[in-house]
C-alpha cells in the first residue's frame, strides 16, 4: 500500500512539473496560457487519434487511412496553434467539418469529440488577432 501511494505521489509530482514547465514556456513565448492548455490536451488527443486506427478492426480500409491522415492534420494544427500561426484556426475548423461529414457518412458518428473541438475553435477565435 505504501509503495503504491509513493508511486502515485511521484506521478502527481511529475505531472505538476511537466505542466509547470509548459506554463513557463508559454509565459516565455508570450503565448496565452489558455492556448497552451488547449494545445497540450490537443497533443494528447492527436497522439491517441494516431494510435486508435491501428487498433481499429474495421472493414473500411479507407476509413483507417483517413483517420491516420486526419490525426496528422490535427497534430499539425495543434503545433501551428502552439506556435501562434494564423492558419491553424481556419484549418482546424475545416478539418472539424470534414471529420463530421466523414463520420456521419461512415455511420460511426459520435459526439464525444465535439466538445474539445469546439473548445479549440472558441479559443482560436478568441485569440485570432494575436496569431501571426
Amino acid at each position: 500500500m505504501k509503495k503504491e501511494r509513493n508511486a502515485e505521489g511521484r506521478d502527481i509530482m511529475w505531472n505538476l512539473l511537466v505542466m509547470r514547465s509548459f506554463a513557463r514556456a508559454a509565459a516565455a513565448d508570450d503565448r496565452p496560457v489558455l492556448i497552451s492548455v488547449v494545445c497540450i490536451i490537443g497533443f494528447m488527443n492527436g497522439f491517441i487519434s494516431l494510435l486508435s486506427p491501428l487498433l481499429l478492426v474495421n472493414p473500411f480500409v479507407w476509413l483507417v487511412a483517413y483517420m491516420l491522415v486526419s490525426g496528422i492534420f490535427s497534430l499539425a494544427c495543434m503545433i501551428a496553434l502552439w506556435r501562434m500561426r494564423l492558419w491553424a484556426v481556419p484549418t482546424f475548423i475545416l478539418l472539424f467539418i470534414i471529420n463530421q461529414i466523414v463520420w456521419l457518412s461512415a455511420g460511426i458518428w459520435s459526439g464525444r469529440d465535439i466538445p474539445f473541438s469546439l473548445m479549440v475553435i472558441a479559443v482560436g477565435i478568441y485569440y485570432f488577432r494575436e496569431l501571426e
